[in-house]
């Protein structure tokens, strides 16, 4: 239990996704996270591993460069976020916005593609991976792998974005760039980092 730095030879699914059909939701699990310093505002230099918590206590990480505490707690549960405490200073990482992972995005891809989660999954947990590589079945050409190099993901968390989360990203504006490109991102990821000082 416990947080750790990722190794990519880990090769853990960086993101399960809960299928509740009945419900029309599907809950994200995060396992793989960046994180960034709320006292220097930097990210830190490496991914960390999310490997579970207990009653919501996740760990603690120093950061790279002023050597603060970060103490990170979830919700005990499903992670759909995590909480960091920086003395007084608590953030939040909101992983549904800022992986992009919001209800709206299904409709969206059922819309564009035909692809439909629900009808694939229905009560499953499956990795998201294995749903990005049946939506791109679909699609009529190849998708690119990487994002275009003027996007940001987030003003804090610009270079430990999971491969996978960048995939899906660049898939993501592939099938409806109107509201997943350069133009919609703004108004899609404003609220991915919530800070209360």
């Amino acid at each position: 239990m416990g947080i750790k730095a990722y190794g990519f030879s880990d090769n853990k699914c960086v993101v399960e996704l809960w299928v509740r059909k009945e419900q029309k939701k599907v809950a994200i699990d995060v396992k793989v996270t960046p994180l960034y310093c709320g006292k220097c505002r930097k990210e830190l230099k490496r991914m960390y591993l999310l490997d579970g918590s207990r009653y919501g206590q996740v760990g603690t990480v120093q950061c790279d460069f002023c050597s603060a505490r970060i103490d990170i707690s979830d919700n005990d549960n499903l992670v759909d976020g995590l909480r960091l405490l920086n003395g007084k200073r608590y953030d939040f990482l909101d992983y549904e916005r800022l992986y992009r992972l919001e209800d709206t995005v299904w409709e969206d891809i059922k819309e564009c593609t035909g692809y439909d989660i629900f009808a694939s999954h229905e009560t499953q947990q499956v990795c998201l991976e294995k749903v990005m590589q049946e939506i791109k079945q679909t699609l009529p050409v190849p998708v690119p792998t990487d994002l275009p190099a003027d996007f940001t993901v987030h003003e804090y968390i610009k270079n430990n974005i999971p491969t996978v989360i960048k995939e899906w990203i660049a898939l993501l504006i592939a099938i409806k760039p109107e509201v997943y490109g350069s133009e919609g991102k703004k108004k899609y990821l404003g609220n991915a980092v919530f800070s209360d000082q």
